[in-house]
């Protein structure tokens, strides 16, 4: 039986400071629960509520060996680790697994950077996109809202587990061993040349930027190359996360290309 304090200190990871702190983080939903088990995160206590329990045994059935410990809450008990309006009656608590930026080591030749991305449900709709594209790569600058936020871990359904996040990294550190590895540095930005004459056969680091400041002065210091999806309407601007989408899908092109 878990007790009052535990309950609130699994609740305090809905807050950003404690997440880092304690290296842990919240996946609500039994699909993104099971991507998590499949792609071997450890989930060191799952939560339901009785309804839940009572009426999903083919989830149980399915990954009882992989959850060590498991918690049926009251509503009001379990409402108080959900960060959702609308819960699902389960979610985990997984221990994030730190991953060390080596650029050198990149398998692929498109790299995403994400300049400033302040809404998760953005950064895990391109988190997402970049898991269907198969670009495991993502870097975060500092100012990026965090990719283990509940929000964002929501919006990525399940991909979180299959890309590689490298938070709080500054460009202008990193971008020595990206000019070693051979990488351009490509930002999107709405005063550029036509991308869709732009060709990615080479190494590129992608960078998206926040889509109400644009690029930061860190980006426009050291870009070699300006990209615009051409507009052809009167809408003001693309949705990051759909700009990135746009982006993904033409890179992709390439790495078919390199495959057939």
């Amino acid at each position: 039986m878990i007790t009052k304090s535990e309950l609130q200190h699994y609740a305090s990871l809905i807050k950003r400071k404690d997440r880092e702190i304690e290296g842990k983080f919240i996946v609500e939903g039994p699909k993104s629960i099971e991507e998590g088990l499949v792609s071997h995160y450890f989930c060191e206590i799952l939560f339901c509520t009785q309804d839940f329990y009572d009426n999903a045994k083919d989830f149980f059935k399915t990954n009882m060996q992989k959850l060590k410990n498991i918690e049926v809450l009251s509503d009001q008990d379990f409402n108080k680790v959900s960060n959702t309006v609308t819960p699902q009656g389960v979610l985990g608590i997984f221990k994030k697994k730190e991953k060390k930026l080596e650029i050198g080591k990149f398998k692929q030749n498109t790299v995403l950077y994400l300049d400033c991305i302040s809404d998760p449900g953005n950064l895990g709709t391109i988190i997402r996109t970049c898991d269907w594209f198969n670009f495991n790569e993502i870097i975060l600058s500092y100012g990026c809202t965090d990719a283990y936020s509940p929000k964002c871990v929501r919006s990525s359904m399940g991909s979180i587990f299959h890309v590689n996040v490298y938070p709080n990294q500054n460009l202008k550190v990193i971008l020595p061993f990206l000019k070693q590895s051979h990488y351009k540095i490509v930002s999107m930005d709405l005063n550029g040349e036509n991308f869709y004459e732009h060709s990615f056969a080479g190494k590129s680091l992608i960078i998206l930027s926040n889509e109400a400041n644009g690029p930061s002065q860190e980006v426009i210091e050291v870009r070699e190359k300006i990209l615009t999806i051409p507009r052809l309407g009167k809408a003001e601007s693309l949705n990051v996360a759909t700009a990135g989408t746009i982006v993904l899908s033409k890179a992709a092109e390439f790495t078919l290309d390199n495959e057939a």
